[in-house]
């Protein structure tokens, strides 16, 4: 083991430090040598009560070691990632990230307790003296725990009770992050799944479906503003649009409200999309050209260009270009048109005001991976060149190329998108 655990001195304390190679290694030996999952427990135990939590990273890792994720990835056993847990409780004196730890480990166990978990989310919450770092990391959880129990509860009173006080909990969140829409999405899109059963027995009406699939297009709106082309919000959007598309009653009940009013942006944009997911694509466009006509809004024109751009066969009154154009301000923060709004002057070789919009998407307050810098324009006879790439940060609409230059091409999303690697 000489060549693979280093020993050396610490500078300040004069402590051994013991360094593996790579972390792998240990993960290796850890799984071979203790084969059994009580061994794997009993050395773990050891190690907790070994650690000096006054040094930094002595505390990290027994807060790692303490992660739910770490004790459900080493254990199928949930009764030893419970007395794991339970140790840790122990050796600490009811340390309160232990206890949201074992909430979430409740929560996410195949075998887990969800009254187990809210008991010891409650009493995580209440450990902390006033709200800090992780408050909003344990009102989440809570609210989860609460979602749970609703879709497992036996009578609509009690579903209702709960799904409102999950919703109750999310709102003293005062920061709300895309976990934190993403989760308040799928309350509500739980509460349509549940509306749609009994639909289908002749106990709705189609208004009630309606105006849930609006409040839930309302409220995916206002999380792609806030948390644009964040991968919780897709995976909502994504069960929503699932959910709705599979069932013939949301199709129906959603048609006839847009029939009963064309001017709701939300529901002309659900009922273009479930169009659109069914190749009725001159529909889809017919339906937002109408919608924009009576109620313009940036949402529709968005939908609209996107739509165009992706099929120019389809017939409009406007062009992608245009309608991209106005789907954004100059003040809002909205990623996706500009996206799309970059490929088609890509497209139309506009490369100069390709250019000007790279350099704006710059000034952008975007989250750093999606951060992008003066491209080069590779050209081979006046004609954008085809080259090969490393492809990097893929989306569900785009991808960044990195050709070999300190620049990265645009890759939106085309009929081959899924073929990128």
């Amino acid at each position: 083991m000489k060549n693979v655990v280093f020993v050396s001195t610490d500078k300040y304390g004069g402590d051994h430090l013991y360094r593996a190679r790579h972390q792998r290694i240990a993960e290796i030996v850890f799984d071979k040598v203790l084969t059994t999952q009580k061994q794997k427990y009993d050395a773990l135990l050891r190690l907790l009560k070994g650690i000096n939590r006054d040094y930094l990273a002595d505390n990290e890792a027994f807060e790692t070691l303490m992660h739910d994720a770490t004790l459900r990835s080493i254990f199928s056993n949930g009764d030893l990632a419970r007395e794991l847990l339970d140790a840790g409780l122990e050796i600490t004196g009811g340390d309160s990230f232990i206890l949201h730890q074992r909430a979430v480990f409740e929560t996410q166990h195949s075998d887990g307790d969800l009254n187990v978990a809210l008991d010891f989310i409650n009493r995580s919450l209440a450990a902390d003296d006033e709200p800090g770092t992780w408050t909003k990391g344990k009102l989440n959880t809570k609210a989860n725990i609460l979602r749970h129990m609703a879709n497992r509860a036996n009578n609509e009173v009690k579903k209702s009770h709960l799904r409102s006080d999950a919703n109750a909990v999310l709102n003293q969140i005062r920061s709300k992050g895309a976990r934190d829409y993403t989760l308040g999405l799928n309350i509500q899109i739980d509460e349509l799944v549940d509306l749609l059963k009994s639909a289908s027995q002749g106990s709705l009406t189609d208004r009630a479906i309606a105006n849930k699939i609006q409040d839930i297009e309302k409220a995916l709106m206002i999380a792609r503003s806030r948390s644009e082309a964040d991968p919780f919000v897709l995976q909502a959007e994504a069960r929503f649009r699932t959910e709705v598309n599979q069932d013939a009653r949301a199709l129906l009940a959603i048609k006839r409200a847009y029939e009963l009013n064309n001017t709701v942006t939300p529901i002309a944009l659900r009922l273009a999309r479930i169009l659109s997911d069914g190749g009725q694509l001159q529909e889809a466009v017919d339906t937002l050209s109408e919608t924009l006509s009576r109620a313009p809004s940036k949402e529709l024109r968005f939908e609209l260009g996107k739509l165009l751009a992706e099929h120019p066969e389809l017939k409009s009154g406007a062009d992608a270009t245009s309608l991209l154009e106005s789907a954004f301000d100059n003040e809002d923060n909205q990623l996706m048109p500009r996206l799309y709004l970059l490929r088609e002057y890509w497209r139309s070789r506009r490369f100069e005001k390709y250019k000007n919009l790279q350099n704006d998407l710059k000034a952008l307050d975007l989250p750093r991976r999606l951060r992008i810098s003066p491209m080069l324009i590779i050209t081979k006879d006046g004609q954008p060149a085809i080259f090969s790439g490393k492809i990097s940060a893929k989306s569900a609409d785009y991808a960044f190329v990195q050709p070999g230059k300190p620049q990265c091409i645009l890759a939106s999303k085309c009929n081959d998108f899924g073929q990128l690697r």
